[in-house]
């Protein structure tokens, strides 16, 4: 669904998560990351900019499939809004197209690799199921468990099997009645099981299910700001990262974008708040969570946390939450996409860069936006900014 108070680039592509890599997360010591929290004017970003910081070079940005041709690599009309991203093995890219209500499939070069897969209405979150035992799905005549599992503004939780019904993901679980607004997806195992975790940004909580797709519970952090609720939700190192964003009213079904508007919570797979990680700051609308592979440049092993309200990726030390810095290009100037949604890592395909970059495995930052307030979409990559193979 559309947000307000995008920031809209001018002159330059804009046309530009999610599950990250594993990461072990040692808790002891971890700070409260506070960063401020005051950052002029007043959170409903008007009339303001982003706080300034020093960006550091050093990142490519390659925008490799976009709906409007002429904006990547390669074009597919399908992409719209595409929100959540999934990398599977060998690299393969699957993306929730919002807006075109598809699962859409790429190779990590982002050439088509199959016919797009309807998913409901308006999916967001997608996450894959590597068991054969929890989350089965039916179609009736047999079942198997949903390989991908899909989340919706409408409420819907969404399973899927290529060898049960390769052309239909089918609904599991449905919270329309009670207005459920389904942002953000994940997957996580607790001691009595697998389960899924489902942010319901409307209704300010993240809902928990079972193994069979049985809503089982709910949580939240009733010390963040009035206003703010769950709006994404990954498993990191067996750790919830829980992205909070401000609830534009009165629906309170989209977010308000705007500088300082965000924090990032980590939970227990039970639910149970274990402490806040970030606070305000340069946080505006977090959506993107992916810790960063120790070949990704000066912010190595950091936690990226990209900005849905500015198109901007932060990073932060994984254990004691300190702000490290943002992206920034080869110049210098911060790297700044548009509709910015979901990021993870995955293979780096070179894509005729002609650099060293593909000598480095899982060394491609990748990304899902929906620029010109969600109307359109991209899926990219961000790498280190390297010297080519000429010594340019």
């Amino acid at each position: 669904m559309k947000s307000q108070n995008r920031i809209t680039l001018s002159g330059r592509n804009v046309f530009a998560g999610a599950v990250g890599a594993a990461a072990l997360l040692v808790l002891n010591g971890m700070a409260v990351a506070d960063h401020g929290g005051d950052d002029g004017g007043d959170r409903s970003g008007r009339g303001f900019g982003s706080p300034t910081v020093k960006p550091l070079p050093g990142y490519k940005q390659i925008n490799l499939v976009s709906d409007v041709p002429g904006q990547a690599l390669h074009t597919d009309t399908n992409l719209v809004n595409p929100w959540g991203l999934v990398i599977g093995p060998g690299g393969s890219l699957t993306v929730a197209d919002n807006h075109s209500g598809l699962a859409t499939f790429y190779s990590p070069e982002g050439r088509l690799a199959r016919s797009p897969l309807p998913v409901d209405d308006d999916p967001t979150g997608v996450a894959i199921n590597h068991s054969s035992e929890d989350f089965l799905i039916t179609d009736g005549t047999g079942s198997r468990s949903a390989r991908l599992i899909f989340a919706t503004e409408s409420g819907k939780i969404l399973g899927w099997n290529q060898g049960l019904n390769p052309a239909n993901a089918v609904v599991v679980a449905d919270n329309s009645p009670s207005n459920a607004v389904y942002k953000g997806i994940a997957l996580a195992r607790t001691r009595a099981g697998a389960m899924l975790f489902a942010t319901d940004f409307h209704n300010g909580k993240v809902d928990m299910f079972d193994s069979s797709f049985h809503w089982v519970g709910s949580f939240t952090d009733a010390t963040v700001d009035a206003g703010f609720a769950p709006f994404n939700v990954q498993n990191i190192g067996g750790w919830l990262f829980v992205t909070f964003a401000k609830q534009l009213g009165p629906e309170n079904e989209d977010d308000e974008a705007g500088p300082g508007n965000g924090f990032v919570d980590i939970f227990r797979p039970d639910g149970h708040l274990v402490r806040r990680f970030a606070s305000h700051g340069m946080l505006n609308s977090p959506w993107g969570l992916a810790v960063a592979t120790r070949s990704f440049g000066k912010f190595r092993d950091a936690l990226l946390v990209g900005n849905f309200g500015d198109g901007r990726i932060n990073a932060y030390n994984l254990r004691t939450g300190a702000f490290l810095g943002q992206l920034s290009d080869p110049h210098g100037g911060p790297i700044q996409i548009e509709g910015l949604w979901a990021l993870g890592f995955g293979r780096d395909s070179d894509w005729g860069r002609d650099d060293d970059n593909d000598d480095v495995p899982n060394n491609a930052l990748y990304f899902t936006s929906g620029p010109a307030d969600e109307s359109h979409g991209l899926l990219g990559v961000i790498v280190p900014a390297r010297r080519n193979r000429h010594g340019d």
